[in-house]
């Protein structure tokens, strides 16, 4: 068999620079799909590769590089492509990708493995995918090493036509044996990555609970900067290999079925490891294991011998490991791996003279008939705009969902090219949220530097400031778009046009704050949204209300009026609902039966939480099992707690901390009634707009924001007059008393709203 053209699926960031090269360097030509996957893994190498030699359509590379493969089915026309243009297909590491797979493609499948913490028989079981894979004639599984099949089922065994070990990074052999020739340092190097995940969460305090000790560093990139000073993160890849080889060793303190790779890249650099039994780099011992850790109450004596440099221990440690170490040489690795790939693929055809369409590159635009647009700057270098909620990345506030909705319709709309600003630590945010635009080159990330996990207040200022002198010195930039002016203060610096968004806008003389100096703070970003709407070319308001509310201050200067527009906005109404929640049984047990009043806010003088509990003091009168649950501390604002104390609700208060997207779905669809006392909003706000999809009876204030976009259908919903008590115990008495009818007279509000949605083309058409 001849293989032409092979799909590589694969992600992982040292898989893709030795597996996926070498593959090339045969002479087979392999497809690599983008990892646009929502799912973080700390492995996965995001760059999506634009210019990988091909010999496909270019429309035909285009759908494949868009298309996110990973976690997804595959669609009936993405199956099709695969199907037509493509002779042979290696998936690797993942089940569940190969599951997905198999139901699409046709051809003959290689599954390339490499160790895993669990039986992966069993998760082929769970899955159902056994059936598919006996059943299938052109189907093979590569595992890395023999060892890692001793726990897997016989039929899976069956299928494993070869064993091909894999070797590290090309970049480690630049350093082969560095560790002799380096200056030590008294630190045990070790390596635990992101311990925001479970899996690494347990390793990590399982390791920190045997080695108290104060002398390792621990490697591996994290997603957020823990506070353990012992953690150094992700460092530059010649930086993070000149400092293990400058560490006195290494320790392996995992104890499953894997077997990571900077344990070997620290044997290649020449230097020793010591590790914990039952793993797998301790199963590829052949009995002799000088560095083997039994116990970690054991290990003082060894890990002495090492930071004091222990001639003769160190040198039995070296001489042992070396079997180890050239698994992974890719002297040892490359023919291997020829051999046993072009067995199972076929000889490849003669290398072909590949073309290299005139592709998107970083930093350049698809060309565009005619004069080319300008390029637009987005500015979302703001931490608060968007999180991670398990899988799903949302939006912290109206202006976070507004600015996904508008750049979306700036890519569908317009001929613009955009450069969006994140800070480095947000960045793989945005690149989940715009993945399909970014892989059509439509959209460019600039991660300002120093905005990662380490990164500091003045680090994070200067590279604001950098990035806005980077944007006056480019000739290629039209317009920038502000999502708020007092997010983003250095827009002013800004040489060229702007488009300013506001979500809201409150008077200042109307605006509560709960301590002086909060009055100052609110002062010096009113003094800044003045400059930036009196210097914008345009601005954006939320909603009629709170262009009026602008119009009306004569600060802004009288040609204000003239440059505001009110977009349609696109109400998540129709978005999918939110995810679950694993809290739902906790949620159960906290509430034990009772019902609640629900307000998900911050804590803010705006928002009214001692009115409401107010209002909740006397509802209990007549309701006395009646709970109230909230999201914020009463201790934020002065006279709250007070409030609490006074009337004795305290125990009869639940605070949600830390509530996701799944968390609040679970206490929206519980709850007894929504209960909303804020005196402001620029437009209906988020939680009216939850309350209705999930079927909770709302009781608010009447504000002119809500009473405006809702029009006659205001009145379907409980609305209450500001701030008074006995307006709002009959709303909520009435919601207590009926939900049924509450929640059946509300329900055409969300047809409405979703009728609100409209388009964005007035935006849109104001950046050209």
């Amino acid at each position: 068999m001849e293989v032409k053209r092979i799909f590589w699926f694969g992600m992982h960031k040292v898989l893709r620079t030795t597996e996926l090269r070498q593959l090339r360097a045969l002479g087979y030509e392999v497809f690599s799909p983008a990892y646009l996957s929502p799912i973080y893994d700390q492995s996965a190498d995001r760059t999506i590769d634009v210019d990988q030699p091909t010999t496909l359509p270019k429309e035909i590379f285009d759908e494949l590089l868009g298309y996110n493969f990973f976690y997804n089915a595959v669609s009936p026309r993405i199956a099709e492509i695969l199907n037509t243009y493509f002779d042979a297909a290696i998936v690797t590491i993942s089940a569940d990708w190969l599951n997905a797979f198999l139901g699409a493609y046709r051809g003959p499948v290689v599954y390339r493995i490499y160790g895993q913490h669990f039986v992966l028989s069993n998760r082929i079981l769970e899955l159902g995918l056994w059936e598919k894979l006996i059943a299938r004639d052109s189907f093979s599984i590569v595992p890395f090493a023999a060892e890692t099949l001793d726990r897997e089922h016989d039929w899976f065994t069956a299928l494993c036509h070869e064993i091909v070990p894999y070797q590290i990074p090309d970049d480690v052999f630049a350093f082969s044996g560095s560790w002799a020739r380096s200056e030590r340092r008294r630190r045990i190097a070790t390596h635990i990555p992101n311990i925001e995940n479970p899996y690494y969460q347990a390793a990590y305090e399982t390791f920190r609970s045997q080695y108290p000790q104060h002398v390792f560093e621990i490697s591996g990139p994290q997603r957020s900067h823990p506070r353990d000073p012992s953690i150094t993160g992700a460092l530059p890849r010649e930086d993070f290999l000149r400092r293990l080889a400058s560490a006195s060793g290494f320790l392996y303190n995992y104890s499953d079925e894997v077997c990571y790779l900077t344990p070997i890249e620290m044997m290649e650099l020449g230097g020793p490891v010591l590790y914990a039994p039952d793993s797998l780099l301790a199963r590829f011992y052949d009995g002799k294991t000088p560095g083997l850790i039994a116990h970690p109450t054991l290990a003082t004596r060894k890990l002495r011998a090492l930071l004091d440099g222990d001639p003769a221990f160190i040198a039995d440690v070296l001489a042992a490991q070396e079997t180890v170490r050239k698994r992974y040489d890719r002297a040892v690795v490359q023919p291997l791996f020829a051999r046993a790939f072009r067995r199972l693929l076929g000889e490849p055809e003669r290398k072909p003279a590949f073309e290299v369409h005139d592709r998107i590159v970083r930093g350049a635009a698809a060309p565009a008939p005619g004069k080319p647009a300008a390029a637009l700057a987005v500015l979302l270098h703001d931490a608060a705009l968007f999180s991670r909620d398990g899988a799903r990345v949302a939006a912290g506030d109206g202006t976070g969902r507004f600015m996904v909705n508008f750049v979306r319709a700036l890519v569908e709309r317009s001929d613009h090219r955009l450069i969006i600003s994140c800070l480095e630590r947000t960045r793989e945010l945005l690149l989940d949220l715009f993945a399909g635009p970014i892989a059509q080159g439509r959209v460019e990330l600039h991660a300002l530097e120093g905005t990662g996990a380490g990164g500091t207040p003045l680090s994070e200022r200067v590279g604001r400031l950098d990035f806005i002198a980077e944007l006056n010195r480019r000739t290629d930039i039209g317009t920038m778009i502000v999502p708020h002016p007092s997010r983003f203060p250095e827009a002013l610096l800004f040489s060229g046009p702007r488009v300013t968004y506001m979500e809201a806008y409150q008077p200042p003389e109307e605006r509560i704050h709960a301590f002086a100096h909060l009055r100052e703070e609110d002062l010096e970003r009113e003094a800044v949204a003045v400059a930036a709407l009196r210097g914008s070319r345009a601005v954006l308001a939320s909603s009629a209300y709170t262009s009026r509310c602008i119009a009306a201050n004569p600060a802004f200067g009288g040609d204000i009026a003239g440059k505001l527009t009110v977009p349609e906005r696109p109400y998540p109404a129709a978005d999918a609902p939110l995810p679950g929640t694993r809290r739902g049984r906790e949620f159960s047990a906290r509430m034990g039966g009772r019902p609640f009043i629900f307000y998900p806010t911050a804590n803010e003088p705006v928002r009214h939480i001692a009115f409401l509990l107010e209002v909740f003091a006397a509802l209990r009168v007549f309701h006395a099992d009646l709970m109230i649950v909230l999201t914020d501390h009463l201790g934020q604002i002065p006279g709250v707690g007070e409030v609490a104390d006074a009337r004795h609700l305290k125990p009869h208060i639940e605070i949600v901390e830390g509530a996701g997207a799944g968390d609040l779905r679970w206490l929206y669809e519980h709850a007894a009634a929504l209960c909303l006392t804020s005196s402001f909003e620029g437009d209906v706000p988020q939680q009216i707009i939850d309350a209705l999809r999930y079927g909770t009876p709302v009781v608010a204030s009447r504000l002119p924001a809500i009473v405006e976009r809702l029009g006659p259908d205001a009145d379907r919903l409980l609305l209450c007059r500001p701030l008074d008590v006995a307006s709002f115990t009959q709303g909520l008495t009435e919601a207590l008393s009926d939900r049924p009818a509450a929640t059946a007279r509300q329900a055409k509000v969300l047809t409405r709203l979703a009728l609100c949605a409209g388009d964005m083309a007035a935006a849109v058409a104001l950046v050209d």
